[in-house]
This record gives C-alpha cells, structure tokens and sequence, in this order.
C-alpha cells in the first residue's frame, strides 16, 4: 500500500498504520485491481479499501505481430469478442532486436535496432488503454 508516495505494509489481516492521514490511500496485491481512495473517501467508506479480484485472460503478440496494424488489429477484436482484458507484447524479439527506437548506446552497437516494429510507442500504448 502507498500513502504519500511512501510503502506502508500491512498486517496479514490487512490493517496498516499512517501518519499521514491526509493523503490518498493507493492499495494493490497479486491478484487484484490496484484501487485509490482519496483520504476523505477514505475516512466517509469506514477506512476500508476492498480491491477487486483480477483475473488476468491475455493474448500474446510477437515482436512483429505488434507491429502489424493488420495483426494487430485482429487480435484485439479477438480480445473484445473473447473477453480478454490483457495484451501480452513481445518487445524484444528471440535474437534480441528491441520493437521500438530507444536511447540506449549498447543496444544500437551490437545490432538491436536493425528492425524496428513500434515506431512510436507511446502513441501505440495510449490506443491500447483505449
């Protein structure tokens, strides 16, 4: 749990102490939707923060499938008619080309960015949470 950008564990029950009690109240476990709660939501709602049980149904794609709006495209109307609320993407290939453009000197010297599949990928993750 996180209380003003600080880690407070909790007890195996689930309880925790603060001393910030103005601060949101941000709660996430294995298993679980992460959930924040306002401090005054907080207060209103008994100081109790349920999370939701999170199933994770997912569909992977390659390091080219990704790439490929057709591909791609698919498979996400595969998720939507199937359910599946997880896109697992592959961005680094098996012989160790990395999908998008990045900064790092190593990985232009020794070759990983011949191939390039996500052009832009932030562009490509803000239409994924869409």
């Amino acid at each position: 749990m996180t209380i003003a950008q600080q880690v407070v564990q909790t007890d195996p029950t689930g309880i925790f102490h603060a001393a910030d009690s103005t601060a949101a109240v941000e709660a996430r476990a294995p298993g679980y939707r992460a959930a924040v709660l306002v401090s005054e939501a907080f207060k209103q709602n008994g100081s109790v923060l349920r999370l939701t049980p999170f199933r994770p149904k997912a569909l992977y794609l390659s390091f080219y499938g990704i790439g490929s709006a057709a591909i791609r495209g698919a498979a996400l109307r595969v998720m939507h008619e199937a359910g599946l609320n997880a896109l697992v993407i592959d961005i680094k290939g098996d012989r160790g080309l990395i999908a998008y453009r990045t900064g790092i000197r190593l990985a232009q010297k020794v070759g990983a960015q011949r191939v390039i599949t996500i052009p832009d990928l932030p562009a490509l993750l803000r239409s994924l949470h869409q």
